[in-house]
């Protein structure tokens, strides 16, 4: 899942591993006066589970949808009645 910067240069994508997603981009189009090294480059890496990059529309921006997961171990306490941690 991916989409393009404006000028149509540059492809920003999700690639994930270990269920958390990071933003990558490549370069797409040159003109002929400039070779264009097609190799991915890694723009985030951290806790965040990275989705669905946008570039802004000024290509200045790439805005993603981002969750941080948690979670926690309970069990019910049936006196309580409820679930406690």
């Amino acid at each position: 899942m991916g989409n393009w910067t404006s000028d149509g240069k540059y492809f920003v994508f999700v690639k994930g591993a270990s269920g958390r997603g990071d933003i990558w981009a490549v370069r797409e189009k040159g003109d002929w006066w400039h070779k264009v090294d097609s190799t991915p480059v890694q723009l985030t890496s951290g806790p965040l589970d990275m989705n669905s990059p946008q570039p802004s529309v000024d290509g200045k921006k790439i805005l993603v949808v981002a969750a941080q997961w948690r979670t926690e171990l309970s069990h019910y306490d049936a006196k309580a009645q409820q679930f406690v941690p």
